[in-house]
């Protein structure tokens, strides 16, 4: 099996995208949902995190609209919905934005098993440890 080169690597299609059916937005509805880069999912999985008084706190408010927005994208996978549409998206059916968040978890790795890793992970982490901008 071939070592790859650096240009391999950073050349390699690795975004998956897939098609998933919401009736609730329409008879023969479909959106393409893609699964999260590294940075992206490294984001996601400390944003289900708060500190307080150094103490870690979950955090999963909008956790369905939040994973939703960074993976509902076009056929070439560019974001539909941006961070500050967030909220706009939480308010549409929590039947729906579960497949989405679904099909999205699935393809991206964040299975109960991964979160649970994670979880763990930042709740050993220091603040100063979690991933920035």
């Amino acid at each position: 099996m071939p070592i790859l080169t650096k240009d391999q690597i950073l050349a390699a299609k690795d975004q998956k995208i897939e098609k998933v059916a919401v009736p609730e937005w329409g008879e023969d509805a479909e959106v393409y949902v893609r699964c999260l880069n590294g940075t992206e999912r490294d984001k996601f999985e400390a944003s289900l995190v708060i500190y307080q008084n150094g103490q870690p706190i979950p955090k999963i408010d909008a956790y369905r609209p939040r994973l939703c927005a960074l993976a509902i994208c076009d056929e070439n996978g560019n974001r539909l919905f941006s961070d500050a549409e967030i909220s706009d998206l939480g308010k549409k059916s929590g039947i729906a934005l579960d497949r989405v968040a679904t099909a999205a978890s699935r393809i991206s790795g964040l299975d109960e098993k991964a979160i649970k890793k994670a979880a763990e992970k930042l709740k050993n982490a220091q603040p100063a440890d979690l991933p920035s901008d």
